[in-house]
Order: structure tokens, then C-alpha cells, then sequence
């Protein structure tokens, strides 16, 4: 993501979803990094979670961090696709 010029970052959020039947699976990780000039960038915060692949039912969860005021003006998202299926994401939160 490209937010256009350096801003002061407080947080992230990203919330996925899984269902199982159609091979919709939550990411096994979220990493953010960031970078002020799109080509060095730092890893700053990385999320796991404890739900199951085998979890039955509809499942929403958010991956969510500090981003401790750091400076940026590009941010790099990876949701680490573990399972070989789907990943659905509702929306990015960068604050």
C-alpha cells in the first residue's frame, strides 16, 4: 500500500474468514512491514492465531497489532496462505 506521503502509525487490523467447506481457510500468519521509501522495509509485526483448519462453521478473526508510532509511508501485508485454499480478507485497518 502506497499512503502517499509518511504518516505516524498506530495500528493494524485485517479481519479473514474461514469456511471450511469451500476451502476458505484463515492465514496461518499476517506480517506487516513497513518502508518510508518503498524499496528498504522492516518487518514490524507478525500475528498467528490458534484456530483450527479444521474449525467447522463460519469464523471471522482479526489479526490485529501496535504499530508503536513508527513512521512509513509504504506498508507490505503478507497473509501466509498455509493451508492451499481460499483466503478472503474483509478489509485493512492502518491507523
Amino acid at each position: 500500500m502506497d499512503l502517499e506521503k509518511i504518516h505516524e502509525l498506530s495500528s493494524f487490523s485485517a479481519t479473514f474468514m474461514q469456511v471450511i467447506g469451500p476451502g476458505v481457510f484463515l492465514p496461518g500468519s499476517v506480517e506487516v512491514s513497513i518502508s518510508g521509501d518503498g524499496e528498504t522495509y522492516q518487518k514490524v509485526l507478525t500475528m498467528d492465531h490458534s484456530i483450527s483448519p479444521e474449525e467447522k462453521g463460519l469464523i471471522f478473526h482479526d489479526f490485529k497489532g501496535s504499530l508503536d508510532g513508527k513512521n512509513a509511508r509504504y506498508i507490505h501485508v503478507i497473509a501466509k496462505n498455509t493451508q492451499s485454499g481460499f483466503m478472503f480478507v474483509d478489509e485493512l485497518v492502518i491507523q
